[in-house]
């Protein structure tokens, strides 16, 4: 994160999404305030919504909440899974 380069970072997070990685609390803070700089529209929303599944505490949640509402359909339905714990089916190819 970094770098700032948003396809890095966005390629990362998928991983961390298609993996189900568990991230701690201050990688999940560091995540979310990267994330949450850019516009919500913005297509960077999508996989820490779906990662967040496996993600715990306030901070997650808030996220979660937010991107439910969210101005794009696929991050309001990862957002709406994630809430669930579910992390939903998607083909990223």
């Amino acid at each position: 994160m970094s770098t700032g380069n948003e396809t890095l970072v966005g390629g990362a997070l998928q991983a961390v999404a298609m993996l189900r990685l568990a991230l701690d609390q201050e990688t999940v803070t560091d995540v979310l305030d990267f994330i949450e700089a850019r516009s919500p529209q913005d297509g960077i929303y999508f996989w820490p919504a779906v990662a967040a599944a496996g993600w715990t505490g306030q901070r997650a949640h808030a996220f979660l909440t937010s991107c439910v509402s969210s101005p794009r359909s696929d991050v309001a339905e990862a957002a709406t899974n994630s809430l669930a714990g579910n992390y939903g089916t998607y083909r990223p190819l």
